[in-house]
């Protein structure tokens, strides 16, 4: 498909950037041109500080963006039309796992915008345009996972999952409490030996796992080793660990490599694992904390509610090292995302949604009976007033209306805020592995 102009306009710009700068807003498939695809996939590239790339990482970039039916939203360069373009944005389609029901789900990353052109709208345009057209074909939802923090709630996202990074002392210091017995064994393969393990594994981990998010295919590179495009080429320091049940069923995996030496003994250093129940999450970290030569594991995304500590001989060989937004979500529908999560108790509540972009906003009526609930619009006085932002925090139970509340940030009665919660709060935080 050649590339699509979608608009154009003027928008005011800062004066040392030359005031006013015209805009011209374009798609790109994935059946484009290689050429312009490759333009925007270099300025991709020099957005996020990485190198030139070569022939085989491009192509690799191609395939994966044909497979996974890629939208690329770009802002050419009014200087330069035919050079990088000076915005770029990139959504597809995958699904989260939202509780009761797998939703589809927009799927947003490669934001850039070049420093030369900041502050003149191009994200507010790129993003608009793209939220508009899921919005427009049904997507109930988008996602992104942030370099930058501070950026996004400004176009109604906001944090729903969230994932700890731990260092794990091991060597002597690690030890199960007794009583505390893993099950199974680990098996050691090469992550391409791996790959249907892996993808079998994480297949039943998402269907399972509230806040789960569907891999794009670029994860079929990484986790079976293929390739590496940090690197621009084949990862040759990655092993896998399986687990494996008594009835040699693969239960569970860790992705790691051995770090570079220091001082002292060198650290492992876990990409992902995956544990579909917690036998094999503590018998993966049981392998992991007797390799030899090591004294410590690094994981940037346990779950909040890791068990791990609790199974220690000496917990405080656990160390949590910071906390780490991952995935945020933009509703699209409240009513397909409000009934696709579970609910704590049965009751009723009016809810108001403020929503600046008008993607989402309106009246509704939640009815919860048995976990589940009937959502529908509604002309009735809302009860409690919550920002379009702060929905995402709440919707998969990442954030507790108390926690919300206390910020000042929900509008209604003390009383109808903790109707909302005895509704909403559930026991167990979302959780998730996907980045893109």
């Amino acid at each position: 498909m050649p590339t699509d102009r979608i608009s154009a306009c003027t928008e005011p710009g800062p004066p040392e950037y030359g005031g006013r700068v015209n805009l011209e807003l374009h798609s790109l498939s994935s059946d484009a041109d290689p050429a312009a695809v490759r333009k925007w996939w270099e300025a991709v590239r020099l957005g996020f500080h990485q190198g030139r790339g070569n022939d085989d990482s491009f192509n690799r970039f191609l395939a994966d963006s044909k497979v996974d039916a890629t939208t690329m939203w770009q802002v050419p360069d009014p200087d330069d039309p035919q050079g990088l373009p000076v915005g770029t944005l990139v959504g597809f389609d995958k699904s989260i796992n939202a509780g009761h029901a797998d939703l589809p789900a927009r799927l947003i990353s490669d934001v850039t915008v070049r420093p030369t052109h900041r502050r003149r709208g191009l994200l507010r345009r790129m993003i608009t345009a793209d939220l508009t057209d899921a919005r427009e074909r049904g997507l109930p939802v988008a996602a992104l996972t942030v370099t930058e923090a501070t950026i996004y709630s400004r176009f109604g996202f906001g944090v729903t999952t969230t994932g700890q990074r731990i260092e794990v002392e091991s060597a002597e210091r690690f030890g199960f409490q007794p009583g505390v017995e893993p099950t199974g064994r680990v098996r050691l393969v090469a992550p391409g030996d791996g790959i249907h393990a892996i993808n079998a594994v994480f297949t039943q981990f998402h269907a399972q796992t509230r806040g789960s998010v569907q891999w794009p295919q670029f994860y079929q590179d990484w986790m079976s080793g293929a390739y590496d495009h940090e690197a621009d080429g084949p990862d040759k320091k990655t092993w896998c660990a399986l687990h494996v049940t008594a009835d040699d069923q693969v239960d569970g995996f860790a992705l790691y490599r051995i770090g570079e030496r220091g001082d002292g003994p060198r650290p492992v250093e876990v990409s992902m694992l995956i544990a579909t129940n917690p036998a094999a999450h503590l018998g993966l970290w049981q392998y992991l904390a007797s390799i030899d030569l090591t004294g410590i594991v690094k994981y940037h995304n346990a779950p909040l509610d890791d068990p791990l500590p609790w199974a220690m001989r000496d917990r405080r060989g656990y160390k949590v090292v910071g906390l780490g937004d991952r995935v945020w979500t933009r509703i699209l529908d409240p009513i397909r995302c409000l009934s696709a999560r579970p609910w704590r108790a049965d009751g009723s509540i009016v809810v108001g949604i403020d929503d600046p972009m008008d993607l989402a906003g309106g009246r509704f009526r939640i009815t919860t009976t048995a976990g589940t609930a009937e959502v529908s619009a509604t002309d009735e006085p809302a009860a409690v007033t919550i920002p379009i932002d702060v929905l995402a925090g709440l919707w998969l139970g990442g954030a507790k209306v108390p926690q919300i509340a206390a910020t000042g940030r929900l509008g209604g009665t003390p009383e109808a805020i903790e109707e909302l919660s005895e509704l909403m709060d559930l026991a167990t935080p979302p959780y998730g592995v996907t980045f893109f």
